[in-house]
């Protein structure tokens, strides 16, 4: 092949070349301005236009597609503020949801709220040092007073009440001197000491809340059959309650009621309700221990444990009888 026709090969693939470029740029345009100058009907089909009318101002109805020459100033003045335009009325949408919510039940949640976490603080108060329940607030809880200062009394009736009443407060209060007997004996002498007790707390103190006594005693069940116990009393004067219960009896033997028996002046002012010398005393010497620890000694069982159980019972009866 000659040299001038390698030449002219060359040079008619260049131009072929050259008009397939321009042919590729053309079209390329073509599809661009296409694309840019699209009606809304030449939209890909997951892309809708609404045909309902649009509202204009005062209440005027514009055909579907069709624009209001006097556009509202205060909707273009929304539009302008809100380069996202329907997301802002979504936004300020969710936030009127959430004003009207704090505006209506705002107040209470918040009380509930406050409410929930002062509980939970007085939980882990009163967990650390149970005492702490007679100096935080009840609330709306039980508030009962116990006609003695005994701690031995005292305590047990705090324990069942507090377990039984999810808020509770119980103190004991100090007495007059009854006049009743040392050692009450008999079911009838041991409640009309209690009633003494409980009348004596309310001449001391205006309070309307319950009021507990407990007053131990003994008693014959049977002949020569003596036993040890404590009546428990619960006196609602607002409501007009009065509950009795009665703790686990101790049996006792019946020299020791004779020596009380002897012991006893036979001039004794309160002799009609019982002995001028307590049981506990007596048995306190004979067991070697303080007259206060002579059940545990005797039985295992100590009196306040056995307050305790009577007082669980009181409790829920009473709390039975509120519902």
């Amino acid at each position: 092949m000659s040299e001038e026709s390698s030449f002219e090969i060359i040079n008619r693939k260049s131009d072929e070349l050259e008009a397939l470029k321009n042919d590729i740029v053309q079209r390329t345009n073509m599809k661009s301005a296409s694309l840019v100058s699209s009606p809304p009907s030449d939209l890909p089909n997951f892309i809708t236009v609404s045909s309902y009318p649009t509202p204009g101002p005062s209440g005027v109805t514009y055909p579907a597609g069709a624009k209001s020459d006097n556009s509202d100033p205060q909707s273009k003045s929304d539009s302008e503020k809100s380069p996202e335009g329907n997301d802002g009325s979504l936004g300020s949408s969710i936030f009127g949801w959430v004003k009207d919510t704090v505006g209506t039940t705002g107040t209470s949640l918040l009380s509930k709220v406050a409410e929930k976490a002062k509980s939970s603080v007085d939980s882990v108060i009163t967990t650390l040092d149970p005492q702490m329940r007679d100096f935080i607030p009840n609330n709306g809880g039980v508030e009962i007073i116990v006609a003695s200062d005994k701690e031995i009394e005292v305590s047990p009736i705090r324990e069942a009440f507090q377990q039984t009443f999810s808020r509770s407060s119980v103190r004991g209060l100090e007495t007059d001197t009854i006049e009743v007997a040392k050692q009450i004996v008999g079911f009838d002498s041991a409640s009309q000491a209690s009633t003494l007790r409980v009348d004596s707390i309310r001449n001391q103190h205006p309070v309307n809340c319950p009021i507990i006594a407990v007053q131990s005693f003994i008693a014959e069940i049977s002949e020569d059959k003596w036993y040890d116990l404590d009546l428990l009393v619960l006196h609602d004067l607002e409501k007009g309650l009065q509950l009795e219960t009665y703790s686990q009896m101790i049996p006792i033997p019946t020299s020791i009621i004779n020596l009380a028996r002897e012991d006893t002046e036979k001039d004794y002012k309160y002799s009609k309700s019982g002995f001028s010398v307590t049981v506990s005393h007596i048995m306190g010497n004979n067991l070697q221990v303080h007259p206060s620890e002579w059940h545990e000694t005797l039985t295992g069982v100590s009196r306040r444990s056995r307050i305790l159980f009577a007082a669980k019972v009181l409790a829920n009866l009473y709390k039975n009888t509120l519902l």
